[in-house]
């Protein structure tokens, strides 16, 4: 792999209500086979329903998940046809002087084509303005496929331009 390489594209868009602290919604979820290498794409276009929750329990704490159903409809012969769950929760602990905790790994439970994943993470980061937010995560998978094949760790700097409609 190069640094030019491309995964595939996944594509989410959930319309959502909200009342109080309670927030849900349902949509669709796609994946489109761009990835330019096979280790970093199915090599097949993928749709299904997603499902989104979020729970504002308290000004320090952020529950939430997003849930989506995927099923392969097209895409390459020699790789297997998928379908498959994946279940992220987002769980955001807000500390004093704009730090956070936060973990959000992606677990994935298939019944065709894949292999069974279940990671846990946990990032700690800090929130320089409003607009600027730096966090460093670590994560390893505690179950199927990949179990203690490897601890990943993962610097992230988020700048928003302010250009957007506020979420």
């Amino acid at each position: 792999m190069t640094t030019d390489d491309l995964e595939d594209l996944s594509f989410v868009d959930v319309v959502t209500s909200g009342r109080g602290p309670l927030f849900g919604g349902l949509g669709v979820a796609s994946i489109f086979p761009l990835a330019t290498s096979p280790q970093l794409g199915a090599g097949k276009l993928q749709l299904g329903p997603a499902a989104a929750g979020r729970w504002d329990v308290c000004p320090a704490l952020r529950l939430a998940t997003l849930v989506q159903a995927l099923w392969s409809i097209a895409g390459s012969s020699s790789s297997p046809d998928l379908g498959y769950l994946t279940v992220q929760p987002f769980v955001t602990v807000f500390l004093p002087a704009a730090l956070f905790l936060t973990s959000n790994a992606t677990m994935t439970f298939f019944w065709a084509g894949g292999s069974t994943t279940v990671p846990v993470n946990l990032g700690f980061g800090h929130a320089f303005s409003p607009r600027f937010v730096a966090s460093v995560k670590g994560q390893t998978t505690v179950a199927g496929a990949a179990f203690g094949n490897r601890v990943e760790l993962d610097l992230n700097f988020n700048l928003d331009r302010g250009d957007s409609a506020p979420h």
